[in-house]
């Protein structure tokens, strides 16, 4: 969980990259689709049935390291363009079956209320099911499922 602290403020250096090779210039036409194919990738990645835990794991790992670098194409983009693309994620997660959205949608509320300047850990955060999407946690992760139960 400290790793991933650490994780979460370098955005595994990619935020280093993006600065020392000038790469939000060279990629600004192309970040907001970027940051869908990151959302699509998450989405399609959760829903695949995954049989160990241990790969389970994996699978939360990778796709909060995807999580990361989306909000960090989205945190480059102009506000209109963070607009856009939570519309259009609302979109996409509203066609996916719907166990996957009851269990996906507080992640993309707390995106949401982040985007809005908002914390995550405010009162109005709480009543709405809004949650930080983190790759690692003390207790079962609040996004695995067991596929040996369903």
């Amino acid at each position: 969980m400290i790793i991933e602290q650490q994780q979460i403020l370098t955005t595994q250096n990619l935020a280093a990259l993006f600065l020392g090779l000038e790469l939000a210039k060279v990629l600004r036409g192309q970040l907001g689709e970027m940051a869908k194919q990151c959302f699509g990738w998450i989405c399609r990645r959760h829903q695949m049935k995954v049989d160990t835990w241990h790969a389970r794991l994996v699978m939360l790992k990778n796709t909060a390291y995807a999580w990361r670098q989306m909000v960090l194409f989205l945190a480059l983009l102009p506000a209109k363009a963070v607009d856009d693309f939570l519309g259009w994620a609302d979109g996409h997660l509203a066609k996916q079956p719907e166990e996957f959205q009851n269990r996906f949608r507080p992640a993309l509320r707390g995106l949401v209320l982040a985007a809005d300047g908002r914390s995550l850990d405010s009162e109005s955060a709480k009543e709405s099911d809004a949650r930080r999407f983190l790759g690692w946690s003390k207790t079962r992760h609040w996004l695995l499922i067991d596929h040996q139960n369903q």
